[in-house]
């Protein structure tokens, strides 16, 4: 009986939890998707690494992860727009490396 009682009481909190969480969910404004804006202002291939040179590089640095190098590196440098902290925007950059295979 008392677990019954339990049961109840747990189903009732669940349905007003699950009736207030949808009841604050909904909003009277649409979210609108922003304006597709361009945010990549350059890209510049800045170097190229081979396999053999970068295997050279690690085998001085830490041996053991030579045998697990498969490709080269490309190095590109990119100039993004983005915001401030102060909303405004300015151009950042930064270096993507990708194998280069």
């Amino acid at each position: 009986m008392i677990l019954l009682k339990k049961i109840r009481l747990w189903h009732q909190v669940a349905t007003m939890l699950l009736l207030t969480l949808s009841v604050v969910s909904c909003t009277d404004h649409p979210i609108s998707a922003p304006e597709p804006q361009t945010r990549l202002v350059s890209s510049t291939k800045v170097a190229e690494i081979p396999l053999q040179q970068l295997q050279a590089v690690v085998t001085q640095t830490n041996p053991s992860y030579a045998p697990l190098l498969k490709y080269g590196i490309s190095a590109y440098r990119l100039v993004y727009k983005t915001r401030n902290w102060d909303g405004t925007i300015i151009n950042a950059s930064g270096l993507l490396l990708i194998p280069a295979t």
